[in-house]
């Protein structure tokens, strides 16, 4: 990086933040390396558009048990996130029109499987979550018998994309694609957030 934009990216961060959709903007509009690799390579819309409109065939199962993302409560505040957790490994940043995305993400273990996690915060505050696990042997069918005794479900014949909901309205959407498996929770609590991504996503459907 040449010596005037390393002073740009540094004011940059003061003013805005490191970990924000401005700062990184800086470094992609200039086609030069950016400080943290991104934690989502795809479009973010393709990874919030299932929990408003459903993929045909997957199945779908209801839970007793409460779903909840690690240890961090769904709508908790970015500066308390932060707070509680280490330098992130990755970092990506949306806009959803003039509102902000902010996703980091942290290696970690779920219910002793090794995955990847990425917080998603929409406007500072935690609206969705991912696990990612690299598939090797049965690991697809171990995954998901670990989800049928964690959240207490009948048989679910190792589908591959599936959803499983808790009586608060709290969802897990679960999809293979080829050798990874993901699972994405999020709340349908139709808080402001909710609706904005609701809103967000019909605008790019129209």
């Amino acid at each position: 990086m040449r010596l005037p934009d390393k002073i740009k990216s540094t004011l940059i961060g003061w003013m805005y933040g490191k970990y924000s959709y401005r700062y990184l903007s800086y470094f992609k509009s200039r086609k030069i390396w950016t400080p943290k690799s991104p934690c989502v390579k795809s479009e973010i819309q393709a990874l919030l558009l299932p929990f408003f409109q459903k993929p045909r065939n997957s199945a779908f199962f209801q839970t007793e048990k409460n779903i909840h993302f690690g240890d961090i409560p769904f709508q908790t505040s970015l500066s308390t996130f932060l707070k509680r957790r280490l330098e992130p490994v990755c970092f990506s940043a949306f806009m959803l029109d003039q509102h902000e995305m902010r996703v980091f993400g942290y290696p970690a273990d779920f219910n002793g499987f090794p995955v990847k996690s990425a917080w998603f915060f929409l406007n500072n505050s935690l609206v969705m979550g991912e696990y990612q696990f690299n598939l090797r042997d049965d690991d697809h069918s171990r995954i998901v018998a670990m989800l049928t005794r964690v959240y207490a479900l009948a048989d679910m014949n190792a589908k591959e994309n599936f959803y499983i909901e808790d009586e608060t309205g709290s969802i897990i959407y679960a999809e293979r694609k080829g050798g990874k498996f993901f699972l994405r929770f999020f709340t349908q609590d139709n808080s402001e957030r909710y609706n904005l991504i609701e809103k967000w996503i019909k605008k790019l459907q129209k």
